[in-house]
């Protein structure tokens, strides 16, 4: 799908991210200014992919330089990307997009970007730099696929989850644990992902000071189809609603109207089934203004805490 972009620019993306949400706020709600999030770091074209061509591995910054200048120079207030670990070996937590695989595929030249793409080291910059005094860091906890021969599909493998979640407790606790600044770092890690369960062992392991949020599919019988078929993710269909409204662990949820044809009508049910209103970050980079505004005024207006941005 084509995407919509923001123009990176130090001069002019801040005005340019202001603009989308005056154009924005004619349909949705905030308590303030919401947070205004780059994807991937804030830059797609230099954030790593994958590692299979040194052509494409060259071309990345490192992980720490788009952070840097995502909060200093691009006027967003929050950034987030994707984490992973080897296939196997050690529990060292990375930023990249597609699976690593296993370690000793990784060839020299991606073996020494990854040394400097660990989120260890993009947590500690970001607390050293109290760049979450800013906003915060929406980390999206990708999924390994696995083959169910038995039942003959694709689903993610969730004992690959469990090294996950067993890897971002243990960082967790080490760099964070209860420490003077804990109640303020806490807040601003906000932890995705497309999987229900998987976000639900996440907060069983981390608890209640850190927030949990689904990333929502397709509505559409067709994409939502799809979807399942090519990426594993359960569709936006009535079973997954009810599981939604259920889940009172989760903080809130991240969609893109593109996926979603009234999204006033579904996360209102959602809210109306639940204790706790789910807090909403509205993605851009998938729709564009002429369908955000189609999507949104189809229905009552609702509070949205962050959107999402592409960069260009």
């Amino acid at each position: 799908m084509k995407k919509y972009t923001i123009v990176r620019s130090v001069h002019q993306t801040g005005s340019f991210l202001k603009e989308e949400w005056d154009f924005l706020s004619a349909f949705v709600d905030s308590p303030g200014q919401p947070f205004f999030m780059g994807h991937r770091l804030g830059d797609y074209r230099h954030y790593p992919m994958h590692f299979r061509k040194e052509k494409e591995i060259r071309r990345y910054k490192s992980v720490v330089q788009l952070m840097r200048e995502a909060f200093l120079y691009f006027g967003l207030t929050g950034v987030e990307f994707d984490i992973r670990l080897f296939l196997r070996g050690d529990e060292t937590i990375y930023i990249t997009h597609d699976p690593l695989g296993y370690p000793e595929e990784a060839g020299s030249l991606a073996r020494e970007y990854l040394q400097a793409a660990t989120l260890e080291l993009l947590l500690d910059t970001y607390i050293k730099e109290k760049f979450y005094e800013m906003g915060p860091l929406g980390i999206e906890l990708k999924s390994q696929p696995i083959f169910r021969g038995e039942r003959g599909y694709f689903s993610h493998d969730m004992q690959y989850m469990g090294r996950m979640i067993s890897a971002l407790k243990s960082l967790l606790d080490r760099m964070v644990g209860r420490s003077r600044l804990a109640k303020k770092i806490r807040p601003r890690l906000l932890f995705a992902s497309f999987d229900l369960l998987t976000l639900e062992r996440l907060a069983e392991a981390l608890g209640p000071e850190y927030s949990c949020y689904l990333i929502l599919t397709a509505e559409d019988k067709l994409l939502g189809g799809l979807g399942k078929m090519v990426y594993h993710n359960d569709p936006l269909w009535q079973k997954q609603k009810d599981r939604i409204a259920r889940a009172d662990f989760l903080r809130g949820v991240w969609f893109d109207p593109a996926f979603m044809a009234r999204p006033a009508q579904t996360l209102g049910l959602f809210s109306a089934r639940r204790q706790r209103p789910l807090e909403i970050y509205l993605s851009t980079y998938y729709s564009g203004r002429d369908l955000l505004r189609e999507r949104l005024s189809r229905g009552p207006r609702f509070p949205i805490h962050g959107l999402f941005f592409e960069l260009d």
